[in-house]
């Protein structure tokens, strides 16, 4: 966890190129001193694991070799250089970090961990904090980062590839080799046939989804009904990772639920550990849902919109489509002004000849 305290108990390397991977390798190293207990949680190898297996020094030929000179891909790979540095494995070689490219091409992430990230992009999670699943992840992962930057406009790539040149990253030259359509490794595609995404086609008008439609129900908001969702019965459990009911919770959920009803307003002050986002968030769903209208939700920062919106709105239309509502719950999102790009200006910007 330290490259300055700690060492290495497995290493796997996976060698892969574009048909897929070519080579894996995977072993336990014996660290010299006991597993801490939480080393051993984390990792489920435990010092009967590493007993009789080689010392790091033993395989760092076999490192090296199996390694050569090719490109090292890993998940914030500079931590996986250091741990091998401080273990008297140096490599000079040039390194890709998909934490890094998936920080640029996959916005609005609750978090980018490895494991969140392949599965944002459709891979198998797997086994968490043992290096052979680690390793495939990444490459798994690589690859798909490799066919995002792909699907881009050359304009638009060599801008990412000169800003990214700019804070000296060096995937800077994957962004480049994509922009030339040049092949500079066995994963990019030859394809040169494809189009701007639909998302970056700003000459076209975007496509909006169907006004809201009032539905005209009368149907009023059950606040006992709100209150099941969140009890015990209910399928919150089923959602959510040891979920106890809070009485609090079920009391500020059906109170947000009358106040919607009778379209008054509503002041809670309630404490940490209430849960209050799923109070409001509940009811609020359901009234939307229901009455075919709109319900704001307006947050003093930017973090707590981003976990509504990344964390808790998914829960919530888990709990709604597992009690039997077929209706799909739309959200929206919006920020200041400050957090948008102006495009007018962003254009003249790159279309000045005078760069800094």
């Amino acid at each position: 966890m330290n490259p300055d305290r700690d060492t290495i108990i497995e290493i796997a390397i996976v060698t892969f190129g574009r048909d897929g991977v070519v080579d894996r390798f995977s072993q336990t190293i014996d660290p010299g001193r006991p597993l801490p207990l939480e080393i051993q949680r984390l990792t489920g190898i435990s010092d009967q694991d590493v007993v009789g297996s080689p010392k790091l020094d033993a395989l760092a030929r076999d490192i090296r070799r199996r390694i050569g000179s090719l490109t090292i891909v890993g998940h914030n790979v500079e931590f996986d250089l250091r741990m091998l540095a401080s273990g008297g494995i140096t490599l000079p070689n040039r390194s890709m970090d998909t934490y890094r490219l998936a920080t640029l091409l996959m916005a609005n992430m609750p978090n980018y961990s490895l494991t969140q990230v392949a599965v944002s992009l459709g891979l198998d999670p797997g086994p968490e904090h043992r290096a052979l699943p680690d390793a495939d992840r990444a490459a798994g992962v690589f690859a798909e980062l490799l066919k995002r930057i792909d699907e881009y406009d050359e304009r638009t790539l060599q801008q990412a590839a000169r800003f990214a040149q700019q804070a000296g990253w060096a995937e800077a030259q994957l962004f480049r080799a994509a922009a030339d359509r040049k092949v500079s490794g066995p994963l990019f595609a030859l394809d040169d046939t494809r189009d701007l995404p639909p998302e970056l086609r700003f000459a076209e008008p975007r496509e909006r989804p169907e006004s809201l439609q009032r539905t005209g129900s009368t149907t009023p908001l059950d606040p006992d009904s709100v209150e099941r969702l969140l009890s015990k019965e209910g399928p919150l459990p089923h959602v959510l990772e040891r979920y106890e009911p809070r009485p609090a919770q079920m009391r500020m959920a059906a109170s947000v639920a009358r106040a919607l009803e009778a379209e008054e307003e509503l002041l809670v002050e309630a404490g940490t550990g209430t849960g209050k986002s799923l109070a409001y968030l509940l009811p609020a769903a359901m009234y939307a849902i229901e009455r075919g209208e709109r319900v704001v939700v307006s947050t003093d920062t930017i973090s707590l919109q981003d976990q509504l919106y990344g964390k808790d709105l998914p829960d919530v239309r888990t709990v709604l489509k597992e009690s039997g509502q077929t209706e799909e719950l739309r959200v929206a999102v919006m920020k200041g002004r400050a957090n948008y790009l102006c495009l007018r200006r962003w254009f003249e910007h790159i279309d000045d000849p005078i760069e800094d």
